[in-house]
């Protein structure tokens, strides 16, 4: 209103002005007219809730202009030429033939209709009926002046029409009719239902209103943050699916049903669901409704308000599994000394009576000496993965290259005849790292895909720097795995063959993520299975 008066009054002390010179100053003291078009713009925006003002830039393109032309119409005659008597006093006119003036002209009536769209737009969007009403009263209040300003001020000089610019003078028109929003609307004042509304727009929590018969009829923008769907795509319908997925009320499918169900329990509090967003991605939620009641007690609709817990629930999901996996490495390592010295008895003992009656044996006795030396060694390999597994890993580090790396871990696991291995690992760079832990790694992640080719196949080894890290890629043409098999490929005490504890890959992935590495694998039923183990070049810490 200050912008408003300002204008005004200068137009106002121009038209009197006794003389050229006073008026020349007049018109040039209202250089600042056009930062009223702009601080107009600014409310509308602010007034109307647009989230383009949380954009930066839109205050460089919003005040840049007002600047310029500003400067412009107080150092030249370019926006507007002297003022001439007129039979009412002292007006300035604008000089038809000035390519600046034009773009200043629409410039303005291009703020002008940008703030009336605003106000339209605004107006059909809300349902709160007093800021409809404050709406209807800002809106009128800025057209009467726009609309006066572009006949007097614009077309009636073009069309040669000598008559007095009203503009300035409706002006106040504006501003008795925000007084009047203010002091009937409360307009700036504090209001429960402004506070409400600001509560519901910026609530971290998802928020949903729904009428009587189930449409949902506003939501807030934490909701539309969580789901991914825009406003519209959520007003008018049925809020009933998402309640029946949630499975607190009734197993009707019907909204009405759930409605029903609502309204004889009256609340519901804290139902963990599963939601779906836009992109399909599924979430957790804590859902809570209840039925809402007007001042007489009338049934009105119903509030639900969903909780995000997504991530909650993963790091409770994290921290089972870690309890989980220190209690099986606890586990492991008591079960492996354990039974080390069993193991090592009936060694000693095989060995014993194998000495003692060795020229007594026939070929069936020495067959069962065989087994059980067999045995003993798969035993033991099971204990030292178990022994590895839960033991503190301390890294021995020494300088290797790719080339002898695979070698060594090829030298552990000989291939079967009907398989073909194409090693194409590189002699450099040189790896700072524990050459025997990653060996053994290697070495098991070879003979997995052994066992995934048991007709034939093609083992690929390659490997290649990237980012001060060796990647290595082991990829067979194997059976492949499925998604489920995939997931819990890492896991100990997962294992899909009829042999063994389940802790080979458990390890690996120990030994890698011990040198600050990482492994990962691909993997598709029927089109094998790609493993990808990344190591750091230059490993300075010597354990984890």
């Amino acid at each position: 209103m200050f912008g408003i008066g300002y204008w005004a009054f200068g137009q106002f002390m121009l038209t009197i002005s006794p003389t050229i010179s006073i008026a020349t100053f007049w018109g040039k003291a209202i250089f600042l007219w056009p930062f009223l078009m702009a601080l107009s713009l600014h409310f509308s925006l602010a007034f109307t809730e647009s989230d383009l003002l949380k954009n930066k830039l839109l205050y460089v393109a919003l005040y840049f202009p007002p600047v310029l032309f500003s400067l412009i119409d107080v150092t030249t005659y370019w926006i507007s030429l002297p003022p001439t008597l007129k039979s009412w006093g002292y007006t300035y006119s604008v000089p038809l033939y000035s390519w600046i003036s034009r773009i200043d002209g629409i410039w303005a009536a291009i703020i002008s209709l940008l703030m009336l769209f605003l106000f339209a737009s605004y107006y059909n969007r809300i349902i709160d009926k007093t800021r409809k009403q404050q709406t209807k009263f800002i809106a009128v209040a800025f057209a009467i002046p726009i609309f006066l300003d572009l006949v007097t001020d614009s077309l009636f000089p073009i069309m040669g029409i000598d008559f007095p610019g009203l503009g300035a003078i409706s002006a106040s028109f504006t501003s008795f009719l925000v007084v009047y929003a203010m002091l009937k609307y409360e307009l700036f004042g504090f209001r429960p239902e402004i506070a409400a509304e600001n509560v519901f727009s910026t609530m971290l929590d998802s928020l949903i209103l729904v009428n009587l018969r189930g449409v949902i009829v506003k939501v807030n923008r934490a909701l539309l943050e969580v789901t991914g769907y825009a406003e519209n795509e959520l007003l008018g319908t049925s809020v009933g699916e998402m309640v029946q997925k949630a499975g607190v009320l009734s197993k009707g499918n019907t909204t009405p049903e759930i409605i029903a169900g609502l309204r004889k329990q009256r609340e519901v509090k804290n139902y963990e669901i599963k939601f779906h967003t836009k992109l399909g991605q599924e979430k957790s939620g804590m859902l809570s409704c209840s039925m809402v009641s007007d001042s007489k007690g009338q049934d009105v609709g119903m509030a639900f308000v969903l909780r995000d817990i997504t991530e909650r629930k993963e790091m409770e999901e994290k921290l089972i599994k870690s309890e989980r996996l220190a209690s099986i490495g606890e586990l492991a390592g008591i079960l492996g000394h354990d039974l080390r010295n069993p193991l090592n008895a009936i060694g000693v003992a095989a060995y014993y009576l194998k000495t003692k009656y060795a020229n007594v044996l026939d070929k069936k006795d020495e067959v069962m000496f065989e087994s059980i030396d067999s045995s003993i060694n798969y035993s033991n390999k099971i204990v030292n993965d178990l022994i590895d597994y839960s033991s503190e890993i301390r890294l021995d580090l020494e300088s290797v290259t790719p080339k002898s790396l695979v070698n060594n871990a090829l030298a552990f696991s000989s291939a079967p005849q009907n398989i073909v291995v194409l090693d194409k690992t590189c002699e450099a760079p040189t790896l700072e790292i524990d050459a025997g832990k990653i060996t053994r790694a290697f070495a098991n992640i070879i003979k997995n895909a052994f066992d995934a080719m048991p007709r034939c196949g093609i083992l690929t080894i390659n490997c290649a720097e990237e980012d001060e890290m060796v990647v290595f890629t082991f990829k067979d043409t194997g059976e492949g795995m499925s998604k489920e098999t995939l997931d819990k490929l890492w896991l100990p005490l997962f294992t899909t063959k009829a042999k063994g504890m389940g802790f080979g890959l458990a390890i690996c992935k120990r030994a890698v993520e011990s040198h600050t590495g990482e492994i990962s694998a691909e993997s598709q039923l029927n089109f094998g299975t790609t493993i990808k183990v990344k190591l750091p070049q230059n490993l300075r810490s010597s354990n984890t």
